[in-house]
């Protein structure tokens, strides 16, 4: 056995889907995206999920005040714009713009959603918990949908179609290559 440093636990528990969380700031109406790793489910009734983000992030603060945000989920060929959305800060910059994504008008919140994403998930802020150099944004799920051919009959993601962007940590990325069922 070897002994990991504890401030690199959470690469043991990786790889985990990464997420692209838009968010809109309600003064000034600029748009951002925040690469997410830290999210999950918490509970299903009601539906809620939890996202981890440092308050240092240009998203935190958009994210606080506006008190909504929408999952967006990427396909593996997204990789190279979840990258940038996650190494470069939007303060400055348009992320959309530069990372050549398209907005798309979500149903339930002011915040967009990207276009190239298969699926979504709008949020609204119920929480904001403390929790040492992160913030945990526990949030309540009003729409989640998702492109059909990406999905089973039983409503997973369809492994033969869907390449899942799955974060192992640092700038490393890798997706699943085969699907199998215990029996």
């Amino acid at each position: 056995m070897v002994k990991i440093p504890l401030n690199k636990f959470n690469y043991l528990l990786h790889p985990c889907l990464t997420v692209l969380i838009t968010c809109k700031n309600k003064e000034t109406n600029k748009t951002n995206i925040i690469t997410v790793a830290w999210i999950t489910p918490v509970s299903l009734n009601p539906p809620i999920l939890v996202l981890s983000i440092k308050p240092t992030r240009f998203s935190y603060k958009i994210i606080k005040e506006a008190r909504e945000f929408v999952v967006n989920i990427p396909s593996y060929n997204l990789m190279k714009q979840a990258l940038f959305c996650g190494s470069v800060s939007g303060e400055k910059v348009d992320k959309f713009k530069e990372a050549g994504l398209r907005i798309e008008k979500s149903e339930k919140v002011e915040t967009p959603r990207i276009k190239e994403c298969i699926a979504y998930i709008e949020c609204k802020i119920r929480e904001v918990i403390k929790a040492g150099d992160h913030d945990l944004f526990l949030a309540d799920v009003l729409l989640a949908e998702a492109q059909e051919k990406y999905l089973t009959n039983e409503g997973l993601y369809n492994l033969k179609v869907f390449r899942p962007l799955l974060h192992v940590g640092k700038d490393y990325f890798v997706t699943v290559s085969t699907v199998g069922k215990e029996t």
